[in-house]
């Protein structure tokens, strides 16, 4: 949420206290109010009028007030204008009676040098007294369990993405957020970070929510967090571009491990798809004349088209090879490559492997081609860099060939110089995706069904790693967000922080324990 710089006045008397709401740099020249000549006085009873006004210490002006000024309960309309270094808020709707009226001022004020803005809050009642309940409510991100600070958490008597809430505050530092000036009743609860500040949810805004209502009789602290997440928007092709002279590159924000793609109407076979994860692969495809290439792709579930305009010039640029696996290999495993053209022929002439250090021939025990992909398996004892050379011609499809020499730099790891890792899970019970990592690099993702509580991960770089584990309540091997509408939270996700090390040519055996409240 890009509040920017952010204060949050909370007016809990008629001498009323300043309270900072941090989160980011600290703004000192915001605006502020002059508490002691607001009339009515802040935290009033028993008034009837139809004006307040709200002196300020410097110049002021108005930032889209129609939107940024919100009254609870918006049984009235406020008009706002600025007299000098006052703020004007008037009314012709007749006042509910017995009701606490809370003016919040939504960024609405603002300096006029640095446009600095804050978010303040002015009450008073129409009855003998002021509502004065408080709720206080956590806010964690659901899968790194960390705090969320400067999200919105909302009181609704009936949620809807098309309202404001009730009642609302920003969560803090900490991820707490505390809301004042309540009327007792029930409310659902539901936090979210308001990316364009309107106070109502999007679909492209992350959430959080609690699964049942809350009752507010008295003040309430919900020691439980709110966990939040990306909600899943409709499904869609997010990514279409093209590496030349023949590859073009997709993503979804689905799985399309299942889908089917066209490209002008031609079908894509099925066996040349090169998968990078479940959402996004490579599709080998060499335009012809034409500069508009449309994309269709098709599941059992949805149907998505993208256009993307291709010049000349891009069309032109060199075949390249991307290493599939990063630049590292190990004793037992061949080396891959992408070409960014289908290949047709390999010249095996024209490619050699050779010893970095001293440029010394190495022997290529295989050399495979197969749709856009290389495989390559040469002699790796006693080599710790490789240059894997491809001279002009090397690559060929009837339309193109390489025209340049190609050279991947390749670093080959040594069995005594890695080490093995066992573990164990016997305390959990659930279906649930084994997750390590090194430093924040998540390493292997492995799902673990019930009747699997070991997992054996070898050829590890020496380091300190950590792990996760993800309960895998839909048992899809992944970790996956909520669902609002369906009263679905988010996966829960167990964070061993403590990192085990590992050696080179060491076997380790680690065993996590299911805490004692996990769920």
């Amino acid at each position: 949420m890009r509040f920017g710089i952010v204060l949050i006045l909370f007016f809990l008397s008629s001498c009323a206290q300043v309270g900072v709401l941090s989160g980011g740099p600290k703004d000192e020249n915001a605006p502020q109010p002059i508490l002691e000549r607001m009339n009515p006085p802040n935290a009033s009873v028993n008034y009837s009028g139809n004006t307040l006004t709200i002196p300020f210490d410097e110049y002021i002006k108005l930032n889209n007030p129609s939107e940024n000024l919100i009254v609870v309960p918006p049984n009235i309309k406020p008009f706002a204008k600025v007299k000098n270094k006052s703020l004007i808020i008037t009314w012709e709707e007749e006042l509910a009676s017995n009701t606490t009226y809370a003016f919040y001022l939504n960024r609405a004020i603002q300096d006029t040098k640095e446009n600095n803005d804050s978010l303040m809050t002015f009450v008073f009642s129409t009855g003998d007294y002021i509502d004065s309940l408080t709720a206080r409510f956590y806010v964690r991100e659901s899968f790194g369990n960390t705090p969320q600070k400067k999200w919105l958490v909302g009181l609704y008597e009936e949620f809807s993405d098309t309202i404001r809430p009730n009642y609302f505050a920003e969560s803090v530092d900490d991820g707490l957020a505390s809301l004042s000036y309540l009327k007792p009743g029930t409310y659902e609860v539901v936090a979210f970070l308001d990316k364009n500040n309107d106070l109502k949810h999007q679909p492209d805004e992350p959430l959080g929510f609690k699964n049942k209502s809350v009752q507010i009789v008295d003040d309430f602290l919900d020691t439980v967090p709110i966990r939040t997440y990306m909600p899943q928007l409709a499904p869609k092709i997010t990514h279409f571009s093209f590496l030349s002279p023949g590859l073009f590159a997709i993503a979804s924000n689905r799985s399309i491990e299942k889908a089917g793609f066209t490209i002008n109407g031609q079908n894509i076979p099925t066996e040349n798809y090169i998968y990078l994860s479940s959402d996004s692969l490579l599709l080998p495809y060499f335009p012809n004349d034409s500069s508009l290439f449309t994309l269709i792709a098709k599941t059992s579930d949805w149907t998505d088209t993208l256009s993307l305009r291709i010049s000349q010039k891009e069309k032109n640029k060199a075949l390249r090879l991307k290493l599939e696996k990063g630049n590292e290999v190990l004793p037992s495993e061949p080396l891959e490559l992408i070409s960014t053209l289908e290949i047709e022929t390999l010249n095996a002439q024209l490619i050699s492997v050779q010893n970095a250090e001293d440029s010394s021939i190495l022997i290529i025990k295989s050399l495979n081609a197969n749709g856009s992909r290389v495989e390559i398996n040469f002699d790796k004892e006693n080599v710790s860099k490789a240059n894997i050379v491809f001279l002009p011609g090397a690559i060929k499809n009837m339309a193109s060939s390489n025209m340049d020499t190609i050279i991947i730099n390749v670093l080959c790891l040594k069995k005594k110089d890695l080490g093995n890792m066992v573990v164990d899970i016997s305390s959990f019970d659930q279906d649930v995706v084994l997750e390590i990592l090194l430093g924040k690099a998540l390493v292997k993702s492995v799902p673990m069904p019930k009747n699997k509580r070991q997992q054996s991960f070898a050829n590890l770089k020496p380091g300190d790693y950590s792990f996760r584990i993800v309960f895998d309540e839909n048992k899809n091997g992944r970790w996956d967000g909520g669902d609002r509408e369906n009263k679905i939270q988010p996966e829960f996700v167990e964070i061993f922080p403590e990192t085990k090390k590992v050696r080179a040519n060491w076997d380790l055996e680690v065993v996590l324990k299911k805490p004692f409240n996990g769920e």
